[in-house]
């Protein structure tokens, strides 16, 4: 189950980074600040991530050995540091 998770999380930084990187948009460089944690039970996955502009969805796309067949979709909300 380790193991699994670890692979898990480096396909999904990995992805989230590259996509990033490799995209020749206005948005280069985003998301930043990306973090993975674990949920209330290990086997759940929390991502967070920052973007310097407002987006219209919240997703991330996940899976093994670089087929991301499998999205979860969130929310967004503005941070304001006070």
């Amino acid at each position: 189950m380790a193991v699994l998770n670890g692979i898990l999380l480096f396909t999904i930084f990995t992805f989230v980074s590259s996509r990033s990187i490799f995209f020749n948009d206005p948005v280069f460089g985003q998301p930043e600040q990306i973090h993975l944690s674990y949920g209330r039970d290990p086997s759940l996955m929390i991502v967070t991530w920052v973007t310097l502009n407002e987006v219209n969805d919240s997703v991330v796309e996940y899976g093994q050995d670089d087929i991301f067949s499998q999205r979860a979709t969130g929310c967004g909300s503005i941070f304001q540091d006070r």
